[in-house]
């Protein structure tokens, strides 16, 4: 996620809630589909997943 990133830079010290935050989106990730795996290597390129 590229906000993620960006945070990261401009505020250090969120790393906890940002690791946080990875945490909960691989989550909903692994539950909401199929290519969870997929989806969780390729978090940059959430707007472009496959539907096959």
């Amino acid at each position: 996620m590229v906000h993620k990133l960006r945070l990261n830079r401009l505020h250090p010290h969120h790393h906890r809630a940002n690791r946080l935050l990875t945490s909960t989106t691989a989550t909903w990730f692994t539950v909401t589909s199929p290519h969870s795996t997929t989806i969780r290597g390729e978090a940059t390129h959430i707007g472009s997943v496959p539907n096959d």
